[in-house]
């Protein structure tokens, strides 16, 4: 439905986009993920047409919308000020877009009134945007964007304004009015658990371009690169070096010790360094090993957090490893104690 190719973008001689390219499907959510500057914002704003691109197009349904002012796509946005008109109340809020484009009053009425039973705000028409709270106000900007019935919307970090209680409320909220309208989200964040929650797809992003795109339990499971592997969740990084590799499956050396990798990675050879991707709550700090991978350690520190223990473990060479555990854990580890650093090699991705 949405085709991005090959945009490249640059401000005051530095490059802001070198190539992203994308596709969106209709009714399909989308997340722009990464750290400030990498061009998600950009991005965006070239799909709104709010910014020109130096290269690259925009299609939208087949039809290139590249040089096409904002007004004339069939796209809207959503910012995080929510920009709604102080001295109009919810009801002419909403039916603001309608008004210019023309719709009797009996049907922007109606459509008004579906929006408002879409966002879960019906009885609210009269109020004004200083009688509602951040999160309402929030759900109002959305429907005045979703009442044009646009082919796509895009959302800049509607959520950032909003304290964490909120914030996880209006996820749940997003996601459901996302899947009830039809239409197509893409959305730009900087929090991953945000990305997580909401998305059917997640492009990473970094320094202008898409460092992987997939679904959020690719994403989070199988990272191609360690800063995707980084972005998303906490994660400890072994170094190790493929000996050999045996059926498919990589027997890797680290610390003195041989243990297999994740199947999955036919371009790997004998003699290429990687490093194992242990996710923080897949590693198992135990007095005996357990399973086929197991290094020894040392428990630095174990803190204990309400419904999990935060522990630190060091290993031969110096390396830390951290493991969060739930605290119904049988075995009770003490600080100084020799225990193993253990892990299931099928929960551990392998990043070069």
């Amino acid at each position: 439905m949405l085709e991005i190719r090959d945009l490249h973008k640059g401000f005051d001689g530095a490059d802001v986009l070198r190539g992203v390219s994308l596709t969106i499907e209709t009714g399909e959510f989308v997340t722009l993920l990464g750290p400030s500057g990498c061009g998600k914002t950009t991005t965006l704003r070239i799909v709104a047409g709010l910014t020109a691109p130096d290269g690259g197009r925009v299609l939208l349904d087949g039809a290139d919308i590249t040089a096409l002012p904002p007004e004339k796509r069939d796209v809207n946005t959503v910012f995080q000020s929510y920009a709604l008109f102080p001295h109009m109340n919810v009801e002419r809020n909403i039916a603001y877009g309608l008004r210019l484009r023309g719709v009797k009053k009996d049907e922007r009425a109606r459509r008004v009134r579906e929006m408002l039973r879409l966002v879960a705000l019906e009885g609210f028409e009269g109020r004004m945007p200083s009688q509602l709270s951040g999160g309402q106000r929030q759900r109002i900007a959305i429907a005045r964007a979703l009442v044009l019935k646009p082919r796509l919307l895009l959302l800049d970090e509607p959520l950032g304004a909003l304290d964490l209680k909120l914030r996880q409320q209006m996820q749940r909220e997003l996601k459901d009015i996302q899947k009830r309208s039809g239409i197509a989200f893409l959305y730009v964040t900087h929090d991953q658990e945000e990305a997580l929650n909401l998305s059917d797809r997640i492009a990473i992003m970094r320094d202008g371009l898409i460092e992987q795109i997939g679904a959020p339990e690719d994403i989070y499971e199988r990272p191609q690169t360690r800063f995707a592997a980084e972005f998303i969740g906490q994660s400890n990084f072994l170094p190790c070096e493929v000996a050999e590799v045996e059926n498919g499956v990589p027997v890797l050396t680290c610390a003195d010790q041989r243990f297999p990798g994740r199947a999955g990675y036919p371009e790997l050879r004998a003699g290429d360094k990687v490093e194992v991707c242990l996710r923080i709550e897949r590693v198992r700090l135990s007095r005996r090993p357990i399973g086929s991978c197991a290094l020894p350690a040392v428990l630095r520190s174990r803190h204990y957090a309400g419904g999990s223990i935060r522990e630190t473990a060091l290993l031969p060479d110096g390396q830390e490893v951290f493991a969060i555990q739930q605290t119904s854990g049988d075995e009770r580890l003490e600080e100084g104690e020799s225990v193993y650093v253990c892990w299931n090699p099928n929960e551990a991705a392998l990043v070069r």
